[in-house]
């Protein structure tokens, strides 16, 4: 590479750029240092943390299971699917995030989509017809499972009701997507969740500010009993995040602040790199997009623990925050009619 025109960057220009990246690169190795005490706390953090999960949906500490990521968490559950029943599709929604079917994807599932309603923007259960067994055309035709999404949080309990009959009906398992409603589920007229499996992703530009984390609650009343003890199994065995993926948590701002200050030409061949080596997790890495994965299904680290841990002991303040602002917006817009 020529220092005198790198990517038409004049010299000056890209001494610039080295001086802002060793600014920022020393910055985070302050904040490792800063979090270091991290590192003997992950178990407390664990256990507290699946306590307040367990609080505060009426469940049990000993159903919920951590992970790195949601996704790998969703695929944990479709390989199990997969592998006692075989092939077959997963009814999803169309509108989701590109995460959502690239889990069941990477699980070697297939994918069936399904009408949205209106009113919720989530799968309409009405859609779903249950006599699945004579008629072909039916969405939940042989289908093994369906994705229960609460978009942008909305919980429609008549409608999760609804969902739980269908499933109950057709055979199929009922996993709830919690992404946009970290710990709150749907539950029944006695305060049970109804769902089998729920996904709750801490992760970036969801509800809390902790970049990476998830967590997964399985029901102990799951009907499949044999589907249920798979599923726990592999949790209860997920390997711990490699060394570069946990440390890349707490690089994560400060890498973003790199890319943003390098020229075309050299930021994608690093940001490929970096992604290939497991030292910046994007939102969603190109692979990702065609359905691949670019990490395996593990455990959180201290890190992640513990910026999920304090983001529950302020979930309160974190939801009235919200509650404010929708509060605002509704009033800014209260002359527009509805359409």
């Amino acid at each position: 590479m020529h220092v005198n025109n790198v990517a038409g960057c004049p010299k000056l220009l890209w001494i610039r750029h080295c001086a802002i990246m060793q600014k920022i690169l020393k910055k985070g190795r302050n904040e490792m240092k800063k979090n270091a005490k991290y590192n003997m706390e992950n178990n407390a953090a664990c256990t507290e943390l699946k306590e307040l999960l367990a609080k505060r949906t009426g469940t049990h500490p000993e159903e919920w299971y951590l992970t790195f990521r949601a996704r790998e968490a969703m695929q944990v559950v479709f390989e199990e699917v997969r592998r006692i029943h075989g092939y077959g599709p997963v009814i999803l929604q169309p509108f989701t995030c590109s995460t959502v079917p690239e889990s069941v994807i990477a699980a070697g599932m297939d994918l069936r989509y399904a009408d949205i309603c209106r009113s919720t923007l989530s799968i309409d259960p009405d859609s779903l017809t249950t006599d699945a067994d004579t008629d072909a055309s039916a969405p939940s035709h042989n289908a093994h499972a369906v994705i229960m999404q609460h978009t942008f949080g909305i919980i429609d309990k008549d409608q999760a009701a609804c969902m739980r009959e269908v499933c109950d009906s057709a055979g199929m398992l009922l996993v709830e997507d919690c992404a946009h409603c970290a710990g709150r589920m749907a539950a029944g007229s006695d305060g049970k969740p109804l769902a089998d499996v729920s996904v709750h992703s801490f992760g970036v530009e969801k509800i809390l500010p902790t970049q990476f984390g998830a967590a997964v609650r399985i029901s102990p009343d799951m009907k499949d009993r044999k589907l249920h003890d798979a599923i726990t199994e592999h949790f209860r065995a997920l390997p711990a995040t490699d060394a570069n993926a946990s440390a890349s948590v707490r690089t994560y701002i400060t890498r973003f602040r790199i890319l943003n200050h390098l020229p075309p030409a050299v930021k994608k061949p690093v940001r490929d790199h970096w992604i290939r080596t497991h030292r910046f997790i994007p939102a969603v890495a190109a692979a990702e997009l065609s359905g691949k994965t670019i990490l395996e299904p593990t455990v959180p680290g201290d890190e992640v623990m513990s910026r999920c841990l304090d983001a529950f002991r302020d979930i309160k303040g974190n939801e009235n925050r919200r509650t404010a602002a929708v509060i605002s917006y509704r009033k800014a817009f209260a002359d527009m009619a509805d359409s």
